[in-house]
């Protein structure tokens, strides 16, 4: 609705995927007419395109898609540039990456903040954006479920694919601890979480945040020296009142 307000040349209007005259009740099933039409190509296995001279796959999952968070999603929600009135196909007017700040405003700002969100707008390609961390984007899952990259068993695995020892992001931290997945996994938490199954144990997104981590020295992150109370409080409740009274706060 935002932006059929704001731009709405980029939006099918109704009658466009709805035909006025021949509507029908299966046209308002959740996928939708227009998510039905792109799938009469994209449903094909086959289906590919040439992107900067190499040739990529087209193909949607349909299945994967019927599982995923996005299944009630229509595909022009995300594919806004999609054009019905295109002479070729409607689907050919589109250049950009699909923009997840259209649903997603508040989450993508808080990356863009992060310290991954600043390399990669450095223009640095080895920092996860984010399909690296939610998978395919047709078939993301919610974090809720045991299958999703995203959900909280999962994490420490899918942090440790940049974060484990001799990855990427662990030879360019500086720090004293020589595998920090691997120091997690041997912690309080890690053990909770990986071998007593309690889903409430602290994973790596609780104390660094899912999206706005930033490194220590930084003095809004939440692992900030002055921060780390009230990170821990966020579980332990209570007790960063008992600490900031401790001879331990620098405060």
């Amino acid at each position: 609705g935002r932006l059929w307000e704001a731009e709405p040349h980029k939006i099918p209007s109704c009658v466009e995927c709805h035909q006025p005259h021949k509507i029908r009740r299966r046209t308002l099933s959740a996928q939708g007419a227009a998510t039905g039409n792109c799938m009469k190509c994209h449903g094909d296995p086959e289906v590919k395109a040439v992107r900067d001279g190499v040739e990529v796959s087209m193909f949607v999952d349909e299945e994967a898609y019927a599982f995923s968070a996005h299944n009630q999603t229509a595909c022009a929600q995300c594919h806004t540039g999609v054009d019905p009135q295109h002479p070729e196909r409607a689907c050919a007017p589109i250049t950009a990456q699909v923009d997840c700040s259209i649903c997603h405003a508040e989450q993508v700002h808080e990356h863009e903040l992060s310290r991954h969100g600043q390399l990669a707008e450095a223009g640095d390609e080895q920092v996860p954006v984010c399909l690296d961390c939610h998978g395919e984007s047709h078939a993301i899952l919610s974090h809720r479920l045991p299958a999703s990259p995203t959900f909280s068993r999962n994490v420490p695995e899918l942090c440790g694919e940049c974060h484990a020892h001799g990855k990427v992001a662990d030879e360019r931290i500086d720090t004293t601890i020589p595998d920090i997945v691997d120091s997690y996994m041997h912690s309080a938490h890690g053990k909770g979480l990986l071998e007593s199954g309690l889903v409430v144990s602290a994973s790596c997104v609780d104390c660094h945040g899912a999206h706005r981590a930033l490194g220590p020295d930084d003095p809004i992150s939440s692992v900030h020296d002055d921060n780390i109370p009230t990170t821990c409080g966020t579980c332990h409740r209570g007790i960063e009142e008992q600490f900031k009274q401790s001879i331990h706060y620098p405060g």
